[in-house]
């Protein structure tokens, strides 16, 4: 089950998954920060995309 305890809170620590299983733990950042390094995994993963 996933941990709720973060909301209401200013700050995330997230685990992200890719399609091949790597994982890539961000630290406890505040959320704004997170939001833009997902948006940036985001980006790379369809740049990476349309150049295949």
């Amino acid at each position: 089950a996933n941990n709720i305890s973060s909301f209401g809170a200013d700050n995330n620590q997230v685990t992200i998954i890719d399609r091949e299983g790597k994982i890539d733990s961000l630290p406890l950042l505040p959320k704004r920060e997170v939001a833009d390094r997902i948006l940036d995994k985001v980006v790379a993963l369809l740049t990476e995309r349309s150049r295949k």
